[in-house]
């Protein structure tokens, strides 16, 4: 039995259960060390057991506070890894790797993430002590990303541009159509345009943001990019006459080529999917995006778990305070503003025009104790649960799961469980995949599916962590995605859009000049069939490690472009310790997870 870490001292209690155990005659336990344990290992057999350990977790604590600490550690590795992509690229074309100051993030990063860390059971001092930290890894890794595209910017040939350039970064390995933002200040009686290095006019969408007085306004312009693979694109932005802005209206519906969606009290009481010709959800019970809260009792000392369940409402039995509809040429956007019960409540649903993709942003504010809130989408048809893991999908079977003991409340909260980035649920000929930025709780109850939003605790059953920020009452702000897709989740690949959607394209204005790079390059793709993600790509001493794995659970065939020719290419293992030589032609196994190790 290993417990802890070598000079880690065990809990006494342990030795009466060895006692009592070797007492049986059955086969001796003893503590180990880890060094002790694993020099013990090579003389067994070990037998090997596949399958989800524990696809549950604390169930009662999903939402608490917002789950800021992990929401704030996600934030800061997804910005860490598309940092070191772009970094990692540059520095081949001459750009020097901050590799000691990657090194140190991803040490603090590392050192954060753990179990009582995750959960948020740590002083309160410490936990802002540790946000602001991730803060500012986070904005440290945007930064370097930013300066790499600059470094990529002054090589660029941007004389082209009749107005003021710039330059789009793509971090996934395939090419795509996105839309991207950038801030300007502009004249007041004026409009923003966005053409491509051709000279031809792109998809945009501006929204005045602030005015300035003196003739001047802040605006934000949203436009639609094609960029290739790991790599960028060019555009130009011009001032121009004022044109016929975005309109709005007190319409409850949205609509464009993919969706039709109509709205009820701030809910969503119809999604029709155009392409697949059927309505997406069953409102016989709740609306699409309603919020539903429970009144509930969590058990002291440490309110781990929830006793019991004692009421439930919805906000889709309220009357909204105010909503709107705004049409514009990118994304059209509804938005409703209420109060129910004391909890305030703002939704925002985007529909994407270039996209199939339905957004949500949710702001709650909830000052009371024992609530738990999730946002729900009951859907029109019975499917399968597939819950994403790392490097990975596995099927996700609520009514197998023993929703017993502590840990999962004693069968209060049936068919919570997490996932990492998305969850899918479809069967062979439809489903939906509903992903939650930088949240891992979600719950499913026959074919209704919640993110879980929030929770919030009163301090009397907390005692000694009657902490802020596990109380977790306040002001948070939730989003999150819902792909729904024809076929199977391998057959529609939706999770290149929630790729797509967590790693945005990234744009730079930059200056005009001469240059010895084109207006559009890709650095580096993977071709192939799909059902292969990139995970990272970073320095070490003097070679590029690019991490890929397979996702489908299904061997695959891909192959690795890139726009200069590696002298050696090295398959290694995680630690990045050389295996083999090979190619740029790799074959992955059901969910391999592959490191090749490149020389230049």
């Amino acid at each position: 039995m290993c417990i802890g870490k070598d000079w880690h001292q065990f809990h006494p209690a342990l030795c009466d259960f060895i006692r009592f155990w070797n007492s049986l005659g059955e086969e001796e336990v003893v503590i180990a060390t880890p060094s002790e344990y694993f020099k013990h290992l090579p003389k067994k057999k070990l037998k090997v057991i596949k399958g989800d350990i524990d696809p549950v977790s604390w169930a009662a604590i999903y939402g608490v506070g917002g789950d800021m600490i992990r929401y704030k550690i996600i934030s800061a590795v997804n910005a860490l890894l598309s940092s070191e992509k772009i970094c990692s690229i540059a520095s081949l074309y001459g750009r020097k790797y901050p590799s000691k100051r990657f090194k140190k993030a991803w040490y603090l990063v590392c050192i954060s993430w753990h179990h009582d860390m995750s959960h948020g059971y740590v002083s309160y001092p410490d936990y802002k002590k540790w946000t602001r930290m991730l803060d500012s890894l986070r904005k440290w890794a945007l930064n370097q990303a930013e300066l790499s595209i600059r470094y990529f910017a002054s090589k660029v040939d941007t004389s082209w541009s009749k107005g003021s350039p710039i330059v789009v970064f793509n971090t996934l390995p395939w090419r795509r159509i996105g839309e991207v933002s950038v801030k300007i200040v502009a004249p007041e009686r004026s409009t923003v345009r966005v053409y491509n290095s051709k000279g031809e006019s792109v998809p945009t969408q501006v929204e005045v943001q602030k005015r300035l007085g003196w003739g001047k306004k802040v605006v934000k312009v949203q436009f639609l990019a094609d960029v290739p693979s790991l790599g960028y694109s060019t555009y130009d932005l011009r001032i121009e006459k004022e044109l016929e802005g975005d309109s709005t209206t007190s319409d409850k519906v949205l609509e464009n080529k993919y969706f039709k969606l109509e709205f009820e009290n701030g809910c969503i009481s119809s999604i029709y999917d155009k392409l697949a010709q059927r309505n997406v959800l069953d409102i016989s019970e709740y609306l699409g995006n309603d919020i539903v809260v429970q009144n509930v009792k969590f058990r002291p000392p440490n309110g781990l778990a929830i006793d019991e369940v004692i009421s439930e409402f919805k906000g889709s039995s309220y009357q909204v305070d105010g909503e709107e509809t705004v049409q514009g040429e990118l994304v059209s956007t509804y938005e409703s503003r209420g109060v129910f019960e004391n909890i305030s409540v703002l939704r925002k649903v985007l529909v994407h025009n270039y996209k199939p993709i339905i957004e949500f942003r949710t702001t709650i504010e909830d000052n009371a104790y024992d609530h738990r809130i999730r946002a729900i989408f009951p859907f029109s048809f019975k499917g399968k649960v597939f819950r994403n893991i790392p490097f990975g999908v596995i099927e996700f079977e609520a009514e197998k799961e023993p929703y017993l003991g502590w840990e999962r409340s004693y069968g209060n909260l049936p068919g919570v469980f997490w996932a990492s980035n998305w969850v899918d649920y479809s069967s062979d000929s439809y489903g939906v995949t509903l992903a939650n930025r930088g949240r891992i709780g979600y719950q499913v109850e026959a074919n209704k599916l919640s993110i879980i939003l929030l929770a919030t605790r009163n301090p009397a059953v907390l005692s000694r962590f009657a902490y802020l920020h596990l109380i977790g009452t306040g002001k948070f702000s939730f989003n999150y995605v819902l792909v729904p897709h024809i076929g199977s989740w391998k057959d529609s690949k939706p999770y290149k859009f929630i790729e797509e959607w967590l790693n945005p394209l990234v744009a730079v204005m930059v200056d005009k000049h001469g240059g010895t790079l084109p207006p559009e390059k890709s650095f580096m793709g993977i071709s192939g069939e799909g059902g292969v993600l990139l995970s990272s790509i970073y320095r070490s001493d003097s070679r590029t490690y690019i991490r890929m794995y397979e996702i489908e659970g299904e061997e695959k065939h891909v192959e690795l472009i890139m726009d200069r020719s590696p002298r050696k290419i090295v398959e290694a293992n995680m630690l990045g310790e050389a295996l083999k030589e090979t190619s740029s032609t790799i074959t992955l196994k059901p969910y391999e997870i592959k490191t090749l190790a490149l020389e230049f």
